[in-house]
């Protein structure tokens, strides 16, 4: 799979392709090939303001789409190669923050199957959410390929 990027091409002529006012709207073009060239149906392109909030939900939901759609035209296990754009980097499940009551904190650990000592003080769990986190860290994208038998 391959990102078609105006980027990378304006990178090596050493033009800037960064916009000028951060209000401005962008536009991603995607499109995904193998070695066997691009697929039909592969190309994904929309236009968004980049300073909101909706910007990364949109594109999400725009991405992961697409994604979904396209995943079965690559023969079964292709590595598949993306960059960490916020829309497609999020995460299956965030573990719980300082924000969170510590029954949620208590939660989450007894469903990730955690021990942990239930008297401890809340920012004691938190530290412990702290040192653990990285198992959990797992990407919805990276969840729907391995399920059709691919590697991001």
């Amino acid at each position: 799979m391959a990102a078609v990027s105006v980027g990378y091409d304006a990178f090596y002529k050493n033009i800037s392709t960064g916009a000028v006012n951060s209000k401005r709207k962008g536009l991603t073009v995607l499109h995904t090939d193998s070695d066997k060239g691009f697929f039909s149906g592969g190309l994904l392109y929309f236009e968004s303001s980049k300073n909101t909030k909706k910007y990364h939900v949109t594109n999400s939901d725009n991405f992961n789409n697409w994604f979904k759609r396209i995943l079965p035209k690559h023969e079964r296990n292709s590595v598949i190669v993306m960059d960490t754009v916020p829309y497609n980097s999020n995460k299956l499940e965030e573990p719980p923050s300082s924000t969170q009551k510590k029954q949620d904190i208590v939660d989450w650990f007894q469903s990730n199957g955690e021990t942990f000592d239930r008297s401890i003080p809340k920012l004691m769990l938190l530290e412990h959410v702290r040192q653990i986190k990285s198992k959990f860290s797992t990407f919805f994208i990276d969840s729907i390929a391995q399920n059709a038998g691919h590697n991001i």
